[in-house]
């Protein structure tokens, strides 16, 4: 899993973090950047689940709920609203399956619903232009009573998946919440988009992506800059878009089984366990002379992944032998190492 400018994992069964940590987002209790992983253990065992966001992070141990970091919205729960903290143990008891976290606000799916505290500004609470922040759950209204398979936030937006439709709702003025940017903020509701099925979803900043169908195509919406959202999209910003093979066709990549978004580019990965990249070339080596490309390309020496996620402007995978590798910017540690300039091949994290 990955922050913003930091990334977890779990190494023998403990979750192990590294990376930016001015605000206690690694979770250690210390605000100093961690150049290799550490461990975050607020309590035994391996988390359930786990959410990393901007400048804060949560997770869930055995039924108990820790958050984490800057706390300025109450995005970790904390009324006393901490620019840092060490984990604590969130006030509201929860039962929670999923955790996902934004700029300056959490959501997780707890007993079946959505809910999220933290910054409301942008919808981000499930309520337009709600001028406050909460630091007691709030249940978003609008999505599917049951049958939610995945849960994820970035920015001021967060989406859901049931496996048929994709519901997103906050911030959207570059069109991240797959409606017209006309409409900012975004009430919940769903994508409207040519797709049969959806097996993953994901979130950037400003943009999000889903695997759909069941030819495993890859579609996104959003901000669409540097060519994050594929050859094809519109210039800007797009409602959604297939993502296609080169500019010259309408055939639309295929074959892949997750996605992850960063700032400006997007990743996704095949079922032969390669992973290919397109947008802003920061995060990901290329040929190209060109700052971007909105093509996808395979990423060098990444063969065998078999997860995968993204920061801001980094992104790392995990292999079938277990070992983690990481590429992009490292420039606050959050490929586990830290040369003066990016490192757009692969760098081994763990072991």
């Amino acid at each position: 899993m990955a922050g913003a400018y930091h990334t977890c994992a779990v190494v023998d069964r403990v979750l192990n973090c590294w990376g930016a940590n001015a605000y206690g987002q690694l979770g250690n209790g210390v605000p100093a950047p961690v150049v290799g992983p550490e461990v975050v253990a607020p309590a035994p065992g391996t988390p359930v689940a786990v959410g990393l966001g901007w400048r804060h992070g949560c997770g869930t141990w055995a039924g108990e709920t820790f958050c984490w970091g800057n706390g300025e919205a109450l995005q970790t729960g904390n009324l006393s609203e901490p620019v840092f903290s060490p984990p604590l143990m969130f006030s509201t008891p929860l039962s929670v399956a999923m955790l996902a976290a934004g700029q300056r606000h959490t959501c997780a799916l707890n007993a079946g619903s959505v809910i999220c505290w933290g910054d409301g500004w942008d919808g981000q609470l499930g309520t337009a232009y709600l001028d406050a922040s909460s630091a007691t759950p709030v249940t978003i209204p609008g999505l599917p009573p049951s049958g939610i398979v995945d849960l994820v936030a970035a920015g001021w937006t967060s989406c859901v998946h049931d496996g048929t439709k994709i519901y997103c709702w906050g911030a959207n003025n570059e069109g991240q919440a797959g409606v017209d940017p006309a409409t900012s903020p975004a009430p919940p509701g769903s994508i409207t988009a040519s797709f049969t099925s959806v097996s993953a979803i994901t979130l950037g900043p400003s943009h999000g992506c889903a695997v759909v169908n069941t030819e495993g195509n890859i579609g996104c919406w959003g901000s669409n800059w540097l060519g994050e959202l594929g050859p094809l999209a519109t210039f800007g910003s797009d409602v959604f878009s297939l993502v296609t093979t080169d500019e010259d066709t309408t055939t639309p990549i295929k074959g892949f089984t997750s996605v992850a978004a960063g700032a400006e580019f997007s990743c996704g990965l095949k079922n032969d366990g390669s992973v290919w990249c397109w947008g802003s070339h920061l995060a990901f080596e290329h040929s190209s002379i060109e700052p971007y490309d909105p093509v996808p390309k395979p990423v060098p020496g990444v063969f065998d992944a078999t997860k995968l996620v993204a920061g801001y402007t980094h992104a790392c995978a995990q292999t079938t032998a277990g070992a983690l590798t990481c590429w992009g910017e490292t420039s606050l540690g959050q490929l586990g190492a830290h040369p003066d300039a990016p490192t757009r091949k692969p760098t081994i994290v763990w072991p």
